[in-house]
């Protein structure tokens, strides 16, 4: 992952979320229903985490960046058509993550090929200022 796909990776969520709610707040004013298309014959995966809490190392009950990395890779094997996305919460919790301020968990992160992600609360803990900077890399 490039190091500016964060900060794009939450541009890009909000700008799909803004066009969602665009949507949805549109009418049909025809009163009638469009006739269903045939099917395109594409499969999107989507694959989602969140509260990583900066787990890098398998405990149970909870799983390590390295074995989602191992789901999200079967999964990838089995549909290039994957998108991988996290809700947020991933920088903060371990002291793997907390003593760097969430650096190690973006580094990793990005490794892992997330396509998309959006801040939890936990992004903020350092400061807007701070989560700008850690999105760039």
């Amino acid at each position: 992952m490039i190091p500016r796909k964060w900060f794009t990776s939450l541009l890009f969520s909000a700008v799909l979320l803004a066009g969602s709610a665009q949507a949805a707040a549109a009418e049909d004013t025809t009163g009638s229903s469009p006739e269903p298309s045939a099917p395109s014959g594409k499969h999107i995966t989507i694959l989602h985490t969140n509260d990583m809490h900066g787990r890098a190392v398998e405990a149970s009950p909870e799983m390590g960046f390295a074995k989602v990395t191992g789901i999200f890779n079967q999964y990838r094997s089995q549909n290039p058509d994957t998108l991988v996305l996290d809700a947020g919460d991933a920088v903060h919790g371990t002291p793997f993550a907390t003593l760097v301020q969430g650096e190690s968990s973006v580094k990793v992160m990005n490794e892992m090929g997330y396509d998309a992600t959006v801040p939890g609360n936990h992004e903020f803990n350092y400061g807007w200022k701070y989560l700008v900077e850690l999105s760039k890399g």
